[in-house]
């Protein structure tokens, strides 16, 4: 059984216009990604876990040690930002042989250390370039292995890969993970990607106004969202009245109404039917939704994104072709509904 490596129990910490509280628990060898709005508290949290910002009260344990008081340079904690943070005015062997030497190794130690951490990051035969002759994606890469170096017992990364294109995030990302199982090493990483969150992680932590909105894999952070704000946060979907039930559900089981004021699905849980002349998939119990009309249809490569109005109301599903029409009918399994209260 996996233990808990890092645990942020009752931390506190208070800015006249701001109140951040965890509790927080991260299993070794986990990757956990924090995402949520700006200003929620994601880079907060890793400074307080680093120790950069001492917390007002609460405990910061690691690996069974309280370090909620050790200053930072005591934690054995390591940090990789946005902007790489390398020294200009060292090659990439002397940027990582920098940790190695706070270390005390051998030269021959260093300069094996530091070949071994090159390919880890499949940056072989780079030791000698200058800083400036990397691209963004090569810096990234050089300031996770330095930061590697130290054999640090958790990492963390402050939305790493932000500054990069749309290609280059998506390839570092599989890359940082592949490193990271490699390894086998604590990550806690922040980002404002959804995609990233849920591709990358382990578990996911979806923060709001300082608080921890829910924890858990990504699955369930997605298809089974705690709040509104989870659901609406991690991607698209549609909220209706629960009041609608009665004259769209489709079910020989005894109706039971919900507590909650409102339902929410995601778009892939959509079935689409545009051939009236055909029949309805039986999907019981389902709701289904008669006379729909496309509104928009946005191709997003290998699908498209319809927008659908029925009664007023807005419905989104996906398509892998390009429908329109106004008689189309929607169908969603009951067992695809999330339901919520909404005032």
């Amino acid at each position: 059984m996996a233990k808990n490596h890092l645990v942020c129990s009752n931390v506190r910490v208070k800015y006249p216009e701001f109140l951040l509280t965890l509790d927080l628990s991260v299993e070794q060898g986990d990757l956990i990604t924090l995402i949520g709005p700006s200003g929620c508290g994601k880079s907060t949290t890793l400074q307080l876990i680093s120790g950069l910002i001492p917390c007002d009260s609460g405990q910061i344990i690691l690996n069974g040690k309280d370090i909620t008081n050790l200053p930072v340079w005591k934690r054995n904690i390591g940090l990789v930002f946005q902007e790489y943070a390398l020294f200009p005015h060292l090659n990439v062997e002397r940027n990582i042989d920098y940790a190695l030497r706070l270390k005390h190794l051998t030269k021959k130690e260093r300069r094996a250390k530091t070949a071994q951490l090159l390919s880890l990051v499949n940056l072989e035969g780079y030791g000698k370039r200058k800083v400036d002759q990397l691209s963004g994606g090569e810096r990234q890469r050089i300031a996770l292995a330095r930061a590697l170096a130290a054999e640090p017992e958790v990492l963390l990364l402050d939305e790493p890969l932000s500054a990069l294109d749309e290609k280059l995030r998506k390839w570092l990302r599989e890359e940082i993970r592949r490193i990271q199982q490699e390894t086998g090493i604590t990550m806690v990483y922040v980002t404002h990607d959804q995609e990233e969150a849920l591709t990358i992680s382990d578990k996911v932590v979806v923060m709001r106004d300082g608080q921890i909105e829910q924890y858990g894999t990504p699955e369930e952070v997605y298809s089974s969202p705690a709040t509104l704000f989870v659901a609406n946060f991690m991607g698209l979907g549609t909220l209706l009245p629960t009041t609608l039930l009665p004259s769209v559900l489709r079910s020989f089981e005894e109706y039971e109404e919900p507590s909650e004021s409102h339902l929410f699905f995601r778009p892939e849980d959509v079935i689409l039917h545009s051939d009236p002349s055909l029949p309805f998939p039986e999907y019981l119990p389902h709701l289904r939704f008669k006379g729909a009309r496309v509104v928009n249809s946005e191709y997003q490569g290998g699908r498209y994104l319809l927008e659908c109005e029925w009664e007023g109301y807005t419905i989104y599903g996906y398509s892998a072709t390009k429908i329109g029409g106004d008689n189309l009918t929607l169908g969603v399994k009951v067992q695809d509904l999330n339901y919520f209260e909404v005032k």
